[in-house]
Formats: structure tokens, C-alpha cells, sequence
């Protein structure tokens, strides 16, 4: 008669499938070997023998308490997400006035130096005319 042991994760063996807790034959035709046995133990852990345990070995009420925390840090990352696109909205409502100004700002430019051109060129003409009177 073969031996059977007990798993945390669900064993298939050629057509039959084991559920989580189930025993399953060890040796024989039909079982896991020792060796195998031995690696799913080592890879999913011992099986505990508490029913409401769920896979990777976490219990209902820790699997429950990280979904809680889980959405509160989600609802966390979602108000710093809003609050985030309020500053951008912000900030390139900002950036499109100061763009303005510059355009203002560069047209008036602009024109004052068109202005100063002028009064160089009336300027330049007034000195030559005096500078010819005096000449003559």
C-alpha cells in the first residue's frame, strides 16, 4: 500500500487531479515520487491543514485585509492623480499667458526698434545738413 501526503496547490497525476489538501499517493505505479513531492513541498510550502487557506499560503482574512489596503492605496494614487492634472492644467494655462506676453511683448519691441532706426537716420541727416552749413 502506498503512502499519500497533502499539498497546498492542486497535483495532477496522469487523469486524475488532486485538489489543494487532498491526499495524494506517494510511490507506487500511480503516485509522486519522494523527490517530487519533496520540490512541490519546497516550491508552494507544507501543506498547514487549515482549510479557508487560500494559494501562495495566504489566509482568507490576510488575503482580505491586503485587498483593503490594496484599495486604499489605489483611491490614494487616484487623488494625487487628479490633483497632478490640476497642476498641469495650471501650469500650461500659465505657460499660454506668458506666451502672450511675449508676443506683446517682442511685437512692442519690434516697433521701438523700427522707431529708434528713424530717428538715427533723422538724426544722421540733421548733423550732415549742419555739418555742410559750416563747411561752406
Amino acid at each position: 500500500m502506498s503512502k499519500t501526503q497533502r499539498f497546498k496547490t492542486s497535483i495532477v497525476l496522469g487523469a486524475h487531479c488532486y485538489a489543494p489538501g487532498a491526499d495524494v499517493p506517494i510511490g507506487g505505479k500511480t503516485g509522486l515520487t519522494r523527490e517530487e513531492a519533496e520540490r512541490i513541498e519546497k516550491e508552494f510550502g507544507a501543506w498547514s491543514g487549515r482549510e479557508n487557506e487560500g494559494p501562495g499560503g495566504q489566509s482568507t482574512d490576510a488575503r482580505v485585509a491586503f485587498e483593503k489596503e490594496l484599495k486604499s492605496v489605489s483611491e490614494g494614487f487616484a487623488k494625487e492623480e487628479r490633483a497632478l492634472k490640476d497642476q498641469i492644467a495650471t501650469l500650461e494655462a500659465t505657460l499660454a499667458a506668458t506666451k502672450a506676453d511675449c508676443e506683446t511683448l517682442a511685437a512692442d519691441n519690434q516697433v521701438l526698434a523700427d522707431r529708434v532706426t528713424e530717428l538715427e537716420a533723422e538724426a544722421a541727416n540733421t548733423s550732415d545738413g549742419e555739418d555742410d552749413g559750416e563747411k561752406a
